[in-house]
């Protein structure tokens, strides 16, 4: 903090450590996991400006029974953000379409809570200007290949993205008709 970085905490993942508490304490930008935390510092999100982080694919790939108490957070009014921890030891998935579907099944969140989970409360854990789109932006956006944004959460296992621009450039199109 002193050197002007961002704290970020990666908390009670197993245990009920105080590890959200302490980010909340500490003016920390997110605390990530937040499996196993009190329903003390979960009530406590809501006066604050960390992000809960909730990892379920770490979850869901572990094998765990118990996931984060996402409702009780949002139900606090705290943000919460979900994302994939892609990573090699715990969650090797960095498809966040299927951790979008895994957050409205075992996280219980709504279409709506997800999209603001995974777009403006997500830009704000890292605090990236990001998750919005208004005139003057750079264009990062995906064109998705659904019906509507229900859609995407509840069906599973396709790559729903049809087009994906960055800065306002086509960086990616799949082939094929859209529905």
């Amino acid at each position: 903090k002193d050197k002007g970085l961002k704290v970020k905490i990666h908390a009670d993942e197993i245990d009920p450590l105080g590890g959200l508490g302490l980010a909340i304490d500490e003016g920390a930008i997110s605390a990530d996991h937040l499996v196993a935390s009190s329903e003390e510092d979960k009530a406590a999100l809501k006066d604050s400006a960390t992000v809960a982080v909730l990892l379920p694919g770490t979850t869901f790939y572990l094998g765990k029974d118990q996931y984060a108490d996402a409702r009780g957070m949002i139900d606090h009014n705290g943000a919460v953000a979900i994302a994939t921890d892609f990573n090699p030891g715990s969650c090797v998935t960095n498809n966040l379409q299927l951790v979008m579907s895994i957050a409205a099944l075992k996280l219980k969140l709504t279409p709506n809570e997800i999209w603001n989970a995974v777009t403006v409360n997500a830009a704000h854990a890292i605090d990236a200007d990001r998750g919005t789109l208004e005139v003057g932006d750079n264009a990062n956006l995906v064109i998705w290949d659904a019906p509507n944004h229900e859609y995407i959460p509840y069906h599973y296992g396709v790559n729903h993205a049809y087009q994906v621009f960055a800065d306002g450039k086509l960086i990616f199109e799949r082939p094929g008709l859209m529905i």
